[in-house]
């Protein structure tokens, strides 16, 4: 297994942070799926952070990944696609942002109205 994935599969927070952070500078495209895979089938605690590595490592065109993780029934997986959403997309997610101002989550709300602003200033 590529030491990136232990990375994000590990139980240590630093260890998956670090993972993370080096995922998203690299760039390693051959990981996307098995950080898609982690995402859906993955340990709990190492979903999350899988989503956000694959989330800014995927292209425009791989968009609908990301938007299927926002109707997860977990409020974070939810909030960090929104972000991934936002990071590849820029203003082009404002209509995907919106109806999340209504999210019962209010971590999912808050969070949202501040994106939104960001992206009209």
């Amino acid at each position: 297994m590529d030491s990136l994935l232990e990375g994000i599969l590990s139980n240590n927070m630093n260890e998956r942070n670090k993972a993370i952070e080096k995922i998203i500078m690299e760039q390693p495209s051959e990981l996307k799926s098995e950080l898609l895979k982690i995402t859906l089938e993955g340990p709990t605690y190492a979903k999350l952070g899988a989503l956000k590595a694959y989330g800014n490592i995927i292209s425009k065109n791989e968009i609908g990944t990301i938007i299927e993780f926002t109707k997860n029934k977990d409020w974070h997986i939810r909030l960090e696609a929104l972000k991934c959403i936002v990071n590849l997309m820029g203003t082009d997610s404002l209509e995907i942002l919106r109806p999340f101002l209504e999210d019962k989550a209010h971590g999912v709300r808050s969070e949202v109205e501040l994106m939104i602003s960001k992206l009209q200033n």
